[in-house]
């Protein structure tokens, strides 16, 4: 009797250990990716809680933020400014050369 099980209990070891790893993975896999989600569905909640506050008190937020906000935004301005005439000029470019090419 105990030489039958431990030759069932051997045949059948590697599935057995197998799927017990594969099973503690995917718990451990499961738990770590909820907390990730719980994570990131509570920032998401924190910035429209924010936002939703920021329109009642905007005064206080403005004087906390202002500063930084716009730098941004002038940086953005100033970068976006510079893609319109780097495109423009590639454009303008283009169809002189092309033009040149036509002649």
């Amino acid at each position: 009797m105990f030489i039958y099980f431990n030759h069932y209990y051997y045949y059948y070891y590697p599935i057995l250990s197998i799927s017990l790893t594969m099973l503690f993975y995917n718990i451990c896999i499961n738990i770590f990716y909820m907390n990730h989600v719980i994570v990131e569905h509570i920032k998401i909640i924190i910035r429209f809680v924010m936002n939703y506050l920021k329109t009642f008190f905007q005064q206080s937020f403005q004087h906390h933020h202002n500063h930084h906000h716009q730098s941004y935004r002038n940086r953005q301005k100033q970068q976006q400014q510079q893609q319109q005439q780097d495109f423009l000029f590639q454009s303008i470019s283009n169809y002189r050369n092309n033009r040149l090419k036509c002649k």
